[in-house]
């Protein structure tokens, strides 16, 4: 089964036969088993479990202390008159017209032939 898919040395980034096997013979070919009490390499030396923890957890007593939370504010409810529904027929009922159905059928069946056909929205 071939591959559509172009080979590495048609887009530039490949890379040469000996550099490709310099690699490979770089990567180890067994893994030690992580166990908690093996220090962990780090550009300064060998740093112990202890030592990772307070780098990453520093001592935060010498800041001072935060002030209490403010109380939250109370949100009153505003009238907006603009947004209230109007008193008129309930929503989902269409006004009655005087085009008859035959007609309104052959515009919802040209609507979607034109919708598939031309891609337009009518």
């Amino acid at each position: 089964m071939k591959s559509d898919l172009p080979l590495a040395a048609d887009d530039g980034w490949d890379m040469s036969p000996r550099r490709e096997t310099a690699v490979r013979v770089d990567m180890p070919t067994t893994f030690e088993p992580l166990s908690p009490d093996r220090p962990l390499p780090s550009a300064r030396g060998v740093l112990s479990s202890a030592e990772i923890e307070a780098l990453l957890r520093p001592d935060l007593s010498d800041l001072p202390a935060l002030p209490p939370e403010p109380e939250p504010e109370t949100i009153r409810a505003k009238p907006m008159p603009d947004v209230e529904r109007p008193a008129g027929p309930a929503f989902g009922h269409a006004a009655s017209t005087d085009i008859p159905v035959t007609a309104r059928r052959l515009a919802s069946r040209l609507t979607v032939a034109l919708r598939k056909g031309c891609g337009l929205r009518a």
